[in-house]
C-alpha cells in the first residue's frame, strides 16, 4: 500500500525514476512471456535434423536475451535511484 502513495500520489523527484523501473520491468515481463519463452520452448522440441536453423535462432535468442538483461539492470538502476532519492527527502 505505502508503494502506491509513492507512486500515483507523490510528485518528488524521484517519480520519474520510479515510474521508468515499473515500466521497464513491465515491458521485460511482457517480452519474457510473449517471446523468450515460447521461442525456447520451441527451440527445445525442435526436430534434431534442423541444427543450423536451431544455432541461427538461438545466437538471434541469445543476442536479445543480453538486451532483455540490459533493460531489466537499467530498471533495477532506476529503481534504486528512487528509492535514495525518496530517502534523501524524507528522511
Amino acid at each position: 500500500l505505502e508503494f502506491r502513495r509513492v507512486l500515483f500520489r507523490s510528485h518528488g523527484p524521484w517519480r520519474l525514476w520510479w515510474l521508468l523501473a515499473a515500466l521497464l520491468v513491465i515491458a521485460e515481463r511482457v517480452a519474457t512471456f510473449a517471446y523468450f519463452i515460447p521461442a525456447l520452448i520451441h527451440m527445445q522440441r525442435a526436430a534434431p535434423g534442423e541444427p543450423k536453423e536451431i544455432e541461427a535462432r538461438f545466437a538471434a535468442w541469445r543476442l536479445r536475451n543480453g538486451l532483455r538483461l540490459a533493460v531489466q539492470a537499467v530498471a533495477w538502476l532506476a529503481a534504486l535511484q528512487s528509492l535514495l532519492m525518496a530517502a534523501r527527502t524524507h528522511p
